[in-house]
């Protein structure tokens, strides 16, 4: 199985990874990572949503997945359907 980063490498005796220069994250931390650069490519600096925003949704919805895209799949599920339940058409 893959885990989060294109980039990542295993580092650690304790599973952790690391990206970058060297810093461990665990799956959250990378998970973030991804998501907030997708937010960065894709949106203008003015729409996009705030860091502070994105990291309380992901939160809320992280139930302490091995891979990032399990965390993935299960965040976009969760915060479409709270959306929806709202009456927000996506």
């Amino acid at each position: 199985m893959q885990h989060c980063a294109a980039h990542a490498r295993e580092g650690s005796s304790d599973g952790a990874f690391t990206y970058g220069r060297g810093k461990a994250k665990g799956v959250l931390a990378a998970f973030y990572s991804i998501v907030e650069k997708t937010r960065d490519i894709v949106f203008d600096r003015r729409k996009a949503p705030s860091s502070i925003v994105l990291t309380t949704l992901l939160a809320q919805s992280y139930e302490g997945h091995a891979l990032c895209s399990d965390a993935l799949i299960t965040a976009l599920d969760r915060i479409t359907a709270e959306l929806e339940a709202r009456g927000m058409r996506l």
